[in-house]
């Protein structure tokens, strides 16, 4: 059973690392798999994918966040890129004298109009479970809502 365990982690941290969503069945489908391939009289049941869960401090979370593989490529340089940008218009506003409630802030949200996974196993602790998609924009497209604000 330890090389089963060994193996269903493994699989579950390889797919987390890729950002791709992980349910209890995928956990059950690699417990069995690892199984066959031993030759062991072995049942994924319920309570032992809870017992796993518990054991490897695994729990479900709500995605919070959908990026794609230029996401991840570009992290760093758009990191770089938003703190540049932060402080060019904190000293614009400061060296202009411009009134915090003449500084105006707007975000928009909308609406996703394809399906994706909602909710991924994660280890216990996670802050943030990512998901990869194909495309962004097809899970979450945003043309209905636009909120804006002033500084103060």
């Amino acid at each position: 059973m330890d090389q089963v365990n060994k193996y269903v982690i493994t699989k579950f941290i390889e797919a987390r690392l890729r950002f791709l969503p992980v349910q209890e069945y995928d956990i059950r489908r690699w417990g069995l798999q690892k199984a066959r391939e031993l030759k062991v009289d072995f049942k994924a049941s319920v309570s032992w994918v809870l017992a796993w869960k518990e054991r490897f401090r695994v729990v479900a979370r709500k995605i919070t966040k959908y990026i794609t593989a230029k996401n991840l490529e570009n992290a760093e340089e758009l990191d770089v890129d938003a703190a540049v940008f932060v402080h060019a218009v904190r000293n614009l506003i400061s060296e202009e004298g411009i009134e915090p409630a003449n500084v105006y802030n707007a975000d928009q949200s909308g609406f996703e109009y394809e399906f994706a996974s909602k909710r991924t196993l994660c280890l216990k602790g996670t802050r943030q479970p990512y998901l990869s998609v194909l495309h962004a924009n097809a899970v979450s497209h945003s043309y209905t809502i636009m909120v804006g604000m002033t500084m103060d």
